[in-house]
């Protein structure tokens, strides 16, 4: 296949090989418009999720009014956010932000991720029922206002726009604000921490013994966010009012989007996410891609096997405070001073939700043609994330599967 980009091919015809090869495969690979309403610039950056290729830019520059396009790859999944305040050290050469920054010393961030507090647009696309997933997170805090805005979905999904477009650094709690120090900024509150990242607490941070979402809530401070941008997550177990799922769409994100953009394009960027906060936010039908009988006999089958699994490796390790505990459908897995695992079902999500102590809290989706359940973010699949986790912190491998 390789050969049909000789150059002896016209771009038409090309285009057209190209286009309907892709159409045979049921390959559908999407596009990104970014766009900076901002009166500043922006530095976007771009991390693909564990399993998925890097893009081939991972780090870009929009100035005021600027945008460009990013090509993404079918099945993609990952996270993009706007650095704020960047620039090189004249003597070093290194370049650094003051929000957002990624930590690779460049303007691409090769890997790198928003070092919070920073607003995050995530996304899988062709994820379970061959829908894209897609949310702007508030959980790391917030940057700058952000908005994004599916375009020519499918049938699929709602395919709903959703972000924060509010400036919640003019009303940031003051324990809450990250104050800049350079030249431009300094005294100035640049970003609005989560209260994890202020205070480190379990209860805001949902880990240790608050790594269920029966035991971690919303707090006052989570409430901020979600009070002015209820579409978006504001805490870790926030996913019923702010995830979001279209079918085959391209997506425009869109930093400081305006009123005026707002009321003059209102079929691109709805007016009623901003204006008629009284229709509250929407959310995602997942009965839609599970019925509940059957999703309760595929997550009690996978439960009630983990803990018979579990037992035995437990009978086959030396780990002092290992303990297995199952009531209420919350399974619990105690490896003494290595931590705690929490598996319990999500009956309204149609999920399993997982607390780790390697990869904190993640929720799994059932995938009818992988026949398991599959983390929609990186598409990794329960058992393995078990396997691969249990054998690097007790030191000897189990089979789930």
């Amino acid at each position: 296949m390789a050969r049909l980009i000789h150059h002896h091919y016209s771009f038409p015809l090309l285009f057209v090989i190209c286009m309907y090869a892709a159409f045979l495969s049921g390959v559908y690979s999407a596009t990104f418009t970014l766009v900076n309403q901002c009166s500043y610039t922006v530095w976007p950056g771009l991390l693909s999720g564990a399993g998925t290729s890097q893009l081939p830019s991972t780090g870009l520059v929009l100035n005021p009014g600027e945008s460009t396009s990013v090509p993404v790859p079918a099945g993609w999944s990952g996270r993009i956010w706007g650095r704020t305040f960047c620039g090189e050290d004249p003597t070093t050469g290194k370049f650094t932000c003051v929000t957002g920054d990624c930590g690779s010393g460049t303007l691409e961030c090769n890997g790198g991720g928003a070092a919070p507090p920073a607003t995050l647009a995530e996304f899988t696309l062709n994820g379970a029922g061959g829908l894209d997933f897609y949310d702007v997170s508030l959980v790391d805090g917030y940057n700058l206002p952000m908005l994004v805005v599916p375009q020519g979905g499918g049938s699929g999904g709602n395919c709903t726009a959703t972000g924060c477009v509010s400036d919640l650094n003019a009303g940031c709690p003051s324990d809450l604000k990250m104050i800049g120090t350079g030249t431009n900024v300094a005294g100035e509150c640049v970003a609005c921490k989560s209260a994890c990242e202020a205070f480190g607490d379990p209860r805001y941070c949902c880990s240790g013994d608050y790594s269920t979402p029966q035991t971690c809530g919303p707090s006052s401070y989570s409430e901020y966010f979600k009070s002015a941008c209820p579409r978006a997550y504001s805490y870790a177990y926030d996913d019923g009012t702010s995830t979001f799922t279209c079918a085959a769409a391209d997506y425009i994100i869109n930093f400081c989007p305006t009123p005026a953009a707002r009321k003059k394009n209102p079929p691109a960027t709805p007016a009623s996410l901003v204006d008629d906060a009284s229709q509250g936010p929407a959310s995602i039908d997942y009965r839609s891609l599970l019925q509940e009988d059957e999703y309760q006999k595929l997550a009690n089958s996978t439960i009630h096997d983990l803990l018979e699994k579990l037992e035995e490796y437990g009978d086959s390790i030396d780990i002092d405070g290992f303990d297995i505990d199952y009531g209420n459908e919350v399974l619990t897995v105690k490896l003494g001073d290595l931590g705690t695992y929490v598996i319990n079902k999500q009956t309204p999500n149609r999920q399993i939700w997982m607390s780790s102590p390697v990869s904190g809290p993640s929720r799994f989706d059932w995938d009818h043609d992988a026949k398991s359940w599959i983390y929609r973010r990186t598409k990794a699949k329960l058992l393995d994330v078990l396997e691969g986790e249990l054998e690097q912190l007790c030191g000897q491998p189990v089979k789930l599967s």
